[in-house]
């Protein structure tokens, strides 16, 4: 009777502080728009056509006379500004930041054949949650002899509020009901700064990462680095249908609402001043970053037309707020040269100067001779129970130059669910032996179980030699361990007896510098500089997805048969034990007697 007082207490407490959250207002009173338009063909350039008494702008190429298709490549930069503190700034959320939502589906069933900076070719598509924390914040502390602890319900509880009113969708733990999406963000692990949170890339994106080396991915495990919480979602790898996923950020969320391609009918005054009226055939990402007095978006589409078209959408509100808006257009041509001009209501005017913050975007051609190519790659758990090995065979094809050492690093990047883990005094022990070097990201609790556990990401390195062979064939070994689960009460037979834990598709990283170091005896890996391989050549049924892996769990249901067959069985025993006792007891006696 007591439990139950105390747990109708702590909901009522939870339903309090719910309800206590104010909703956020997203009324702006700045916001600047920048939209780039890059045409992907050769010896083109893009024609820009003002129509007269319309409020639409065509974008064309000088051979759209003859109704090609072209491939056009959309950016989409936008920033609001806004007087109110969108984190309320209470006790729980006052030492935040930034939370950045980033979401990369350029992976390779997708129909782009290139590369972006921000948006890297991937195996699979993913998503992540940053939240960036002032440095001594208590949710980022890591002690030298403790271990990371999960965030407290409380300190998880703003952020996931503020996530729904962006995303309009359900995450826990706000929601008592499991995300499609998110996973739970009790469940957000620690990464250094280092390795430039969310894209985890050598490309300096994030603007909220101020350390001068956040452009070098750096295995470190040091706890005097600064750390950001990290969830990446484990669920949308199960996602077999694309749009399905896409479909679940609801049409009139907030997010949406930031798009120059969402149609912006129930918007309101949150949309933006112009929309794409094309279909986009491939949405290759996109990044919101949260601040306390901003919202910035990014967006990047690809889209195989032979006519573009740019709507001007009026913005009507009935806020006594005004908002001052700006919107830039920037044509960038095949042979680099650049077009900017400035959108005012229905029309596009050139400017002569150059805008500084417009961001270009590099890309690169897969399968390009000039850079390493991933041929092969096997991504497998071996063994069974709950103490396995993740086994990554890669198959790399060396650049036909002359410039690559003779010695190169390979690491490969693996993002466990707050199921798994790595028991760093093992791996190093195997280290000491010849093994690979591993690089756990966080401190972690071997005991845990999953529910009170994070995820974490680790790091394999390996040294290779490249001389002899156009093409090099490299094995890692990872031994991993599966934490205890939750029983649980189940009338429905086998069908719960099972909880799955995810390892995500790996990223591929090659150090190959003139100065690079031998692991044995000079170890100096935290100064060597990691380039993401992005190129495949892979056939798209050897592609290897995230792993997942049935961990059994205990059915409360069968409570009561346990503690009968238990107390059985030590009731046996120690009856055997006693007529063993008196046996042998007895022997002895008789022994002595003789």
């Amino acid at each position: 009777m007591n439990k139950l007082i105390s747990l109708l207490f702590l909901i009522i407490i939870n339903l309090i502080i719910i309800s206590a959250i104010v909703d956020i207002n997203y009324q702006s009173y700045q916001s600047n728009d920048i939209i780039i338009i890059q045409d992907l063909k050769e010896n083109e350039k893009l024609n820009l056509k003002n129509h007269v008494n319309s409020d639409k702008i065509d974008i064309t190429t000088t051979n759209s006379a003859d109704n090609s298709i072209n491939n056009f490549l959309i950016s989409h930069q936008h920033t609001s500004n806004f007087k109110n503190n969108l984190f309320n700034d209470d006790n729980y959320n006052n030492n935040i930041e930034s939370i950045i939502v980033y979401f990369n589906n350029n992976h390779l069933k997708g129909k782009f054949s290139k590369t972006s900076s921000k948006y890297p070719t991937l195996i699979e598509p993913i998503i992540r949650i940053v939240v960036n924390f002032k440095d001594g914040s208590k949710e980022i502390q890591m002690d030298e002899f403790s271990t990371i602890k999960t965030m407290t319900f409380n300190q998880t509880l703003n952020i996931c509020k503020i996530l729904e009113s962006v995303l309009d969708t359900s995450i826990q733990p706000c929601s008592s009901n499991e995300s499609p999406i998110f996973d739970n963000l009790l469940h957000m692990g620690l990464i250094p700064n280092t390795m430039n949170p969310p894209y985890l890339t050598n490309n300096n994106n994030n603007n909220n990462n101020n350390n001068k080396d956040s452009n070098i991915l750096k295995p470190i495990n040091d706890i005097s680095i600064k750390r950001q919480r990290i969830i990446q979602s484990s669920k949308f790898n199960k996602q077999e249908n694309e749009k399905s996923y896409l479909e679940l950020f609801n049409s009139n969320s907030y997010l949406n609402c930031l798009s120059i391609f969402n149609h912006h009918k129930l918007c309101n005054s949150h949309k933006v001043s112009y929309s794409i009226e094309n279909s986009y055939d491939q949405l290759l990402g996109f990044t919101l970053t949260i601040n306390k007095n901003s919202i910035e978006f990014n967006e990047q589409t690809l889209i195989n037309t032979n006519k573009l078209t740019i709507k001007y959408n009026p913005i009507s509100t009935t806020s006594t707020t005004t908002t001052t808006t700006s919107t830039t257009l920037a044509l960038l041509n095949a042979d680099k040269s650049k077009e900017i001009y400035k959108l005012e209501n229905s029309k596009a005017s050139k400017l002569d100067e150059m805008i500084d913050n417009i961001e270009t975007t590099t890309l690169v051609k897969d399968g390009d001779d000039s850079e390493w190519v991933i041929l092969k790659l096997d991504h497998l758990v071996k063994k069974s129970g709950f103490h396995r090995e993740l086994v990554i065979n890669v198959t790399l094809k060396s650049p036909l130059r002359d410039t690559v050492p003779g010695v190169c690093k390979i690491m490969v990047l693996e993002n466990l669910d707050q199921g798994i883990f790595v028991d760093r005094y093992e791996v190093d022990e195997i280290e000491r032996f010849g093994g690979p070097k591993v690089v756990i990201y966080q401190l972690i609790d071997l005991e845990k179980p999953s529910t009170s556990s994070t995820q974490n990401f680790v790091s394999i390195i390996k040294q290779f030699n490249t001389t002899g062979s156009a093409t090099q064939d490299i094995q890692l070994t990872l031994p991993i361990h599966l934490r205890y689960q939750n029983p649980l009460f189940s009338d429905n037979g086998d069908s719960n007896t099972f909880r799955q834990s995810i390892i995500s598709s790996p990223q591929i990283y090659l150090s190959c510098e003139p100065t690079n170091s031998v692991l044995n005896n000079n170890d100096n890996s935290n100064n060597d500089n990691w380039n993401l391989i992005t190129n495949y050549n892979l056939l798209l049924d050897d592609i290897s997805k995230s792993i997942s892996i049935n961990v059994p769990v205990g059915q409360l249901n069968d409570n009561d048969s346990v503690k009968f067959y238990t107390l059985l069985v030590t009731v046996i025993g120690s009856i055997l034990v006693i007529i063993t006792i008196f046996i042998t007891h007895k022997k002895n006696l008789l022994q002595k007697k003789k």
